[in-house]
């Protein structure tokens, strides 16, 4: 099973292309493919291509750090070239560079506040990317099930909780079996998405 395998596809997600980052601690702070998109638009000015955006969303997904991946795309021909106008970027890829270093590179690591390359580590930024796409994808359904019970017009006897609110996993109530109003509502041709 490869690290693309099964994770959340977020083409419909308010991610589009992504962000230009304003600061190193912004650009950090995405995740999966909105990290990579943005990091293209940060360090190069431009959108990713198809076989580069594989790429490095590979890389963030097998766990790898982002400041590794950002130093890839900074020591790459056109990263060169260019200026990305973020204080503390390329301190942070010499720094992130060392940590990575065999032998010697835990304790670069331990003494700089970068990240670690170890299996366990990857594993565990790995793990964190998956939780964090999850809970986008909750967020994404959760409106999802608020637009659906606006347009059902299901605020429900007084006090009852809403559809959102008590989807499976949110909460101690699970959703109570649909009833056949619902199915019509979704077969409706007025309902193509919830976007």
């Amino acid at each position: 099973m490869t690290p693309n395998d099964d994770m959340i596809e977020l083409s419909s997600s308010p991610i589009g292309r992504g962000r230009r980052a304003r600061s190193l601690e912004e650009l950090l702070s995405w995740n999966d493919l909105e990290f990579v998109r943005s990091a293209y638009l940060t360090l190069f000015g431009r959108q990713a291509d198809e076989d580069g955006e594989a790429v490095y969303l590979n890389l963030v997904r097998s766990g790898r750090p982002k400041l590794y991946i950002i130093g890839k795309l900074r020591r790459s021909p056109e990263g060169r070239k260019c200026d990305p106008a973020i204080a503390g970027l390329d301190r942070a890829v010499r720094r992130q560079r060392r940590a990575m270093l065999p032998i010697v590179g835990k304790l670069i690591a331990r003494l700089t506040h970068a990240e670690s390359d170890s299996r366990a580590d990857r594993l565990m930024r790995s793990v964190e990317n998956r939780v964090s796409l999850m809970q986008e994808a909750m967020a994404l359904h959760n409106r999802r099930l608020t637009t659906l019970e606006g347009r059902m017009g299901a605020s429900g006897p007084q006090g009852e909780k809403t559809l959102a609110s008590r989807a499976p996993g949110i909460g101690d109530r699970r959703m109570s079996p649909p009833t056949s109003e619902f199915y019509e509502i979704l077969s409706s041709e007025d309902i193509r998405t919830f976007d």
